[in-house]
């Protein structure tokens, strides 16, 4: 499953601004992506673009292709986590529940962030694999960094029940992490289950939680 497109309707509605989706998209309500190869699941908006009023900083689950999933225009700047994170099913099983590059990459983005646009309101969010990136990253950032972070959403996260349902460092306050009854990822395996796969139905509460915390 792509989550990130359903993270980006997430962020959008909170914002209060409709997002247009490519014309690439699947048909769906939630905005959610087939896997595929083309440019739809890559975004480096942060990058390479100009800064906006929010930034959503997203680290895929393993074995996910491009970097990202749907990504929009206006207020929104959208940036996956990339290379040298590769979202490889070996990283799972390394201490931190991913590799030290991949942490690296999305530490340098959150610096980015917070150096080339000292005014954007930062989204972090993780799936997965990407959860334990995101965990990763956010717990060692430096305070000025970390400050700038309004909220961190995670789904699936692999590092939920080691790290006791939050990111370490970082305030619960602006912290939700979503995982299923049943999610045995959620529950420090790297076993999948069926429930790893159904997050999109918590689309009402992310953007209720969205939405409290952008005011």
């Amino acid at each position: 499953m792509r989550i990130a497109g359903f993270v980006l309707v997430l962020a959008a509605s909170a914002v209060g601004q409709p997002i247009p989706w490519p014309s690439s998209a699947t048909a769906s309500p939630l905005g959610l992506e087939s896997r595929g190869t083309g440019t739809g699941n890559t975004a480096s908006e942060l990058e390479n673009g100009a800064c906006r009023p929010y930034t959503l900083i997203f680290a895929r689950a393993t074995v996910e292709g491009g970097n990202m999933s749907l990504f929009g225009k206006d207020n929104v700047a959208c940036q996956g986590v990339g290379k040298p994170y590769t979202a490889s099913i070996g990283d799972n099983l390394l201490p931190k529940g991913t590799s030290a590059a991949a942490i690296g990459q999305a530490t340098s983005l959150f610096q980015l962030a917070a150096t080339k646009c000292p005014t954007t309101k930062i989204i972090a969010s993780g799936y997965s694999q990407g959860g334990a990136v995101m965990h990763g990253s956010i717990s060692a950032l430096a305070e000025d960094v970390k400050s700038r972070i309004v909220a961190a959403v995670m789904f699936g996260d692999s590092r939920n029940a080691q790290d006791k349902g939050q990111i370490p460092n970082f305030p619960k306050s602006k912290t939700k992490i979503f995982c299923k009854l049943g999610d045995l990822v959620c529950l420090g395996t790297d076993l999948l289950s069926v429930q790893h796969f159904l997050y999109t139905g918590d689309v009402g509460a992310a953007v209720g939680f969205f939405k409290g915390l952008l005011r």
